[in-house]
């Protein structure tokens, strides 16, 4: 499903059109807000899962991180098969205030933004004396939506049961903004059903594979009932 289709089926669901400007704009702000909740519901899940490489160079300490880093989860230097440490500049100011040592990474200090390409920045600690293969995972951050994605199938960053999310939630919106919050309240049980698949999904990934049922479907009941819509207000919270 294209992000086009998905917003086109949430405003039908509502009997509006996707042909109002207006709409079409509004479903892109409602989605950045719903993909970013709907993100934050978990610190690790599966499909946000990705894997960088940096390439050292004797004497060079800063490297890029991958354009859609968000979160650090590990990484490895393959060089001498040992653990690397994401770690905060507070720690390198204690560590070594200097910042002199140099060697095999065993560290990487998030540094910030990189002005000149948007990436997120990091310091190689110690500083690498020789060319050293650094492989590390990530949690990607997910898409800003936009007309640059109306044609990009949406599989490329999340699966089906993510994607019928943002459809409930973004005609759960609709459907207050029209002050049907009957309608409103039915959506948005529909977008907490598949919710709750995708937290059965990712605890089987994560080795659970007896899935406890609960009262109203699949496991982690509590989280997904932290998630919210306020039809009276027609907001998520």
């Amino acid at each position: 499903m294209t992000l086009s289709e998905l917003m086109t089926i949430a405003l039908r669901r509502c009997g509006l059109t996707a042909s109002s400007s207006t709409y079409t704009q509004n479903s892109y702000k409602y989605l950045d807000v719903t993909s970013a909740m709907l993100m934050g519901e978990s610190s690790n899940w599966y499909f946000r899962r990705k894997k960088g490489t940096i390439t050292t160079v004797a004497s060079d300490q800063d490297y890029d991180l991958a354009s859609d880093f968000e979160t650090p989860i590990l990484a490895k230097n393959y060089t001498d098969n040992n653990k690397v440490n994401f770690r905060p500049l507070e720690w390198l100011e204690e560590s070594d205030p200097d910042y002199s040592e140099t060697g095999t990474v065993t560290d990487l200090i998030i540094g910030g933004i990189n002005t000149s390409t948007s990436t997120i920045q990091v310091l190689a600690y110690p500083i690498p004396d020789s060319v050293q293969s650094i492989q590390y995972w990530y949690n990607q951050a997910f898409p800003e939506m936009g007309t640059s994605l109306d044609s990009t199938d949406l599989h490329k960053y999340c699966p089906r049961w993510f994607q019928n999310c943002l459809l409930f939630s973004l005609s759960a919106m609709f459907y207050s903004e029209k002050g049907d919050m009957q309608g409103a309240g039915t959506e948005f049980e529909l977008m907490q059903k598949n919710l709750r698949i995708g937290f059965s999904v990712q605890s089987q990934i994560n080795g659970d594979t007896t899935p406890r049922l609960g009262r109203k479907g699949y496991v982690n009941q509590s989280a997904v009932d932290q998630f919210t819509f306020d039809v009276r207000e027609g907001s998520l919270s």
